[in-house]
């Protein structure tokens, strides 16, 4: 049979960008007219030269906070300092953000302790003399550790698992702090962590979303513990359907695990449920939806009304205990409260919480290709030969099936991607992606066993993405921990990755760094994610760098392009993807400009994982009983908590999970993975109320400072 085309689904373009000075129409070729070197520039000693960086390193200045200065690493805000932490305090000096000056005001934002940043506690490598870590069991469920929590250090183990999961594995430990990270290390990479990222650190957090920095914690807390890698935020694993967790008084239960939701009592009271009504319902209007990223265009979809309330220090207040919550590492990744109201017969059609995408890398820039496939398929079939026909089970031998062969156009392809259409119809997961189209071209190559069908998945109009999903699948059937893949990092690092992984560090350093700081948070240099920093960068390379050394960099049309548009609000961050080199350029350039010396001095690491700021976890209050209707619904989650559910004008309140919008209780979501990507499975839909009204408030937690990351989407 022919092979039939699938579409690649249809993107609306943004809008045009709105600039102080005209911009372009097209951004000029990223091809560099550099043929010589020119003279030395006023900051050629910032350059990009390994010399330089030589000159200018000493000691701990180049490595991350936590790996060089444990003493600068500072307790979490939320203020659960882990046993035996002994971290020197040397915090910043911000005013209490819900107090009000003299004038009966807020305080502005950036001199408050908003914006606060909790540190990260890394597990210090260690030379160990044991021999090297053991595993028993793969892929267990915690409640199998939980039990048997009593008898972990009778038998030299410890249970370890990856963020926000449910299933890990023992690991040998003989108590030896010296040992901790090899085995914390050996577990992240048995579980399928990205062995790269290892290298910047690896931290333990107990079950209870709070830092384990030492062998002594982790027996205080009965040596169960979640692997985060650098920069990952804490997810509250599910564990099982009606778990409950009591943090502080307030209490998680567990009412879905994919996606991840939980109901949430006791987090705010009746005073506080009017008093959002009273704050904002004068200020209702139409809800609108996402338009060009910017929630600003009227949709048959969403027919309830918003406002979000004006920031006082009541809603500072929300902000703090909705990310003490959350465990998140700053109150800043809070929004402030919105207000939502919907009427009889309102509605909100399922929808994702998240942004789309700014379109700031090139298209496709990180996307899996068909070498990755093959690369994979090589790396696992000559992993499967060392481990020999008596460890891997039938099925994945040489000869077999599932046995991964890189140049094999039918057998293992079909075998593969039909194990991965079981799993994924089973799991929503292409209902979520609205693959339907594409379910049916994969199942009629299995069907007619027709060959390379691997090759229209990973063509770039294909689905490439599918891949990753598909070595999971394979990974979890074989059960093995020595075939856990990392694909390897054959792509460039762009430079607008490095400008986000930048931020993140000079945020936390500064917060370590306290009153020493040579920067402050209020300051108009103190880097932030939002386009108006682009803005600042954009002038600071213009007029602390010279033309000369800029057009080297870049390229003359580059550099003329920059000039004109150094106000337009992408500018420098077009720079940055056309040029990779450019985030280091403007890095040093900054680094200069605020005179910041050894402390601020940033280490451009050699692996990535490229992130955008964005929602990552929604709290939804109900602050009204609804007499029917109103549930906030799940399509495409395969648990039920309200069954038999009809509701005019949104048939996908009858699929999938509905919470009903019980007075005073909430909702807590997951809209990202642990691993900080959209999870599509959040898809989620208000039903409409049958009779009366509905109140509710939105909470939205993103994975950076909240303000910061809107703005690079507000246009």
């Amino acid at each position: 049979m022919a092979r039939h085309r699938v579409d690649e689904p249809k993107e609306e373009k943004p809008a045009l960008t709105k600039v102080d000075e005209k911009e372009p129409q097209k951004e000029p070729s990223p091809k560099s007219t550099r043929t010589e070197s020119p003279r030395k520039s006023p900051l050629w000693h910032l350059s990009m030269s390994a010399l330089s960086l030589g000159l200018v390193a000493c000691g701990y200045a180049l490595g991350y906070l936590a790996h060089s200065d444990p003493s600068l690493a500072i307790a979490p805000w939320f203020a659960h300092s882990p046993s035996g932490d002994s971290t020197v305090q040397r915090h910043l000096e911000l005013k209490d953000a819900v107090l009000l000056n003299e004038d009966g005001k807020i305080y502005p934002k950036y001199e408050t302790d908003i914006v606060r940043i909790e540190g990260q506690h890394f597990l210090q490598p260690a030379e160990c003399s044991a021999p090297a870590p053991q595993f028993e069991g793969f892929l267990v469920h915690v409640k199998d550790a939980m039990a048997k929590k009593e008898t972990l250090r009778a038998s030299d183990r410890i249970f370890l698992l990856l963020n926000g999961q449910n299933d890990g594995i023992y690991v040998s430990w003989n108590g030896n702090a010296s040992c901790l990270h090899a085995a914390a290390k050996s577990a992240a990479i048995a579980l399928g962590a990205d062995r790269d990222r290892l290298q910047y650190g690896i931290r333990l957090y107990n079950q209870h979303g709070l830092p384990i920095i030492s062998a002594a914690d982790l027996e205080a807390n009965h040596r169960i513990a979640h692997i985060l890698l650098e920069y990952q935020i804490w997810v509250w694993p599910g564990i099982e359907l009606g778990h409950e967790y009591n943090v502080d008084g307030v209490i998680l239960k567990t009412v879905g695990l994919k996606p991840l939701v939980y109901a949430v009592s006791n987090f705010f009271t009746s005073d506080e449920a009017a008093a959002i009504i009273e704050a904002a319902q004068a200020k209702l209007e139409r809800s609108k939806v996402n338009d060009a990223n910017t929630s600003k265009a009227v949709s048959a979809s969403r027919t309830s009304h918003t406002a979000f309330l004006t920031t006082s220090a009541f809603t500072r207040d929300f902000q703090r205990r909705s990310a003490k919550l959350a465990r998140l590492p700053s109150p800043s990744y809070a929004e402030g409260l919105q207000l939502v109201r919907y009427a009889a017969g309102e509605f909100y059609r399922r929808h994702l919480d998240t942004f789309d995408s700014v379109n700031l890398l090139p298209k496709g820039y990180y996307a899996r290709t068909i070498d990755d496939y093959k690369a994979w398929a090589a790396w696992a079939a000559a992993q499967l030969d060392a481990l020999g026909d008596g460890v891997v089970p039938a099925g994945f031998r040489k000869g077999e099936p599932l046995y991964p062969n890189p140049d094999d156009d039918t057998t293992f392809p079909l075998a593969l991607v039909d194990a991965f259409l079981k799993v994924g119809l089973a799991e929503n997961y292409f209902a979520a992606r609205h693959d339907g189209e594409w379910v049916t071209w994969m199942q009629g190559y299995v069907e007619k066993k027709s060959p390379n069908i691997m090759a229209g998945i990973m063509k770039d109009k294909g689905k490439p993405h599918y891949l990753d999903k598909m070595v999971r699948v394979w990974e979890d059937m074989i059960g093995l921990s020595e075939l856990r893949y990392t694909f390897p990092n054959t792509k460039r690092i762009n430079g607008v990755s490095h400008f986000y992984q930048w931020v993140r560090w000079v945020k936390e350093r500064i917060s370590a760094l306290g009153t020493s700081s040579p920067v402050h948070p209020s300051s108009p240099n103190f880097p932030k994610y939002s386009w108006r920093f682009g803005q600042v960068l954009a002038n600071i390379l213009l007029e602390d760098l010279s033309e000369e050394f800029l057009v080297h960099q870049t390229n003359r049309e580059w550099y003329d392009w920059l000039v004109t548009n150094r106000n337009a609000r992408d500018a420098v961050f077009k720079v940055m993807a056309a040029f990779p080199n450019m985030a280091e350029v403007s890095i040093r350039a900054w680094e200069s400009r605020v005179q910041g010396g050894a402390v601020l001095r940033y280490r451009m690491p050699s692996v990535v994982k490229h992130f955008e700021p964005n929602r990552f976890v929604t709290l939804f209050l109900y602050l009204n009983e609804v007499d029917e209707g109103g549930e906030t619904v799940f399509p495409f989650s395969t648990e039920k908590l309200v069954t038999d559910i009809e509701r005019t004008g949104m048939e996908e309140c009858s699929n999938g999970l509905a919470v009903p919008p019980t007075k005073l209780k909430a909702s807590l979501f997951y809209v990202q993975t642990p691993d900080q990507e959209i999870d599509v499975m959040s898809r989620h839909g208000g039903c409409p109320p049958m009779q009366g009204v509905k109140w509710g408030s939105n909470s939205f937690m993103w994975n950076a400072d909240a303000e910061e990351g809107a703005d690079l989407y507000n246009r």
